[in-house]
């Protein structure tokens, strides 16, 4: 069975997918939604407490995918003060002018690989992306999304790899960008 792997914001949980999780499902895909480490309860429950998790409990972070550097609301001060713990930030390649020390910048399309021993390569392509509605982009700055392949991964159709996702909104759209709203 194919598995679909959904990454939503860090300001919501899992169940912002429910929707797409049933579409997928119903299409014949296994679909995993993970939480946020600390954030496995309903959005009542965070509301009700909302204290930040603290760096220090959070498990040794192997690397960032960044999809846009340059809002409070997507990288706030924590976020910024925590990413030179990550051992590869890889994000837009203006963020990653930006942001500095050893940050790997993409354009749409390109591609950079991860490697750890013991573990499969992982290959991340930047995948067009827009925080906003359209000709926003002067407005909003770059943003990219990311499709992932590694050795074993499963594939879709015959023999291509997974049709690339946007992490920071879904689409059914089939356009030149696959983030693109209608």
């Amino acid at each position: 069975m194919k598995t679909i792997v959904l990454v939503h914001g860090f300001w919501v949980t899992p169940r912002s997918w429910e929707h797409w999780i049933d579409r997928y499902q119903k299409a014949g895909y296994q679909v995993v939604a993970p939480a946020y480490p600390g954030f496995e309860v309903e959005v009542e429950a965070l509301n009700a407490d909302p204290s930040p998790i603290e760096p220090g409990d959070l498990p040794p972070i192997d690397a960032v995918l960044l999809t846009h550097d340059h809002h409070a609301d997507n990288l706030d001060d924590a976020g910024r003060a925590l990413l030179p713990t990550a051992g590869t930030v890889v994000t837009t390649a203006s963020g990653a002018r930006r942001l500095g020390n050893g940050a790997r910048g993409l354009l749409s399309w390109e591609t950079t690989r991860l490697t750890a021993p013991g573990r499969p390569a992982i290959e991340i392509t930047a995948t067009p992306c827009r925080h906003g509605p359209p000709l926003s982009r002067p407005v909003t700055g770059d943003v990219i999304g990311f499709a992932l392949r590694w050795d074993g991964q499963s594939t879709a159709g015959r023999g291509s790899p997974a049709t690339p996702s946007c992490t920071t909104e879904a689409s059914a759209s089939r356009s030149p960008d696959p983030c693109a709203t209608r």
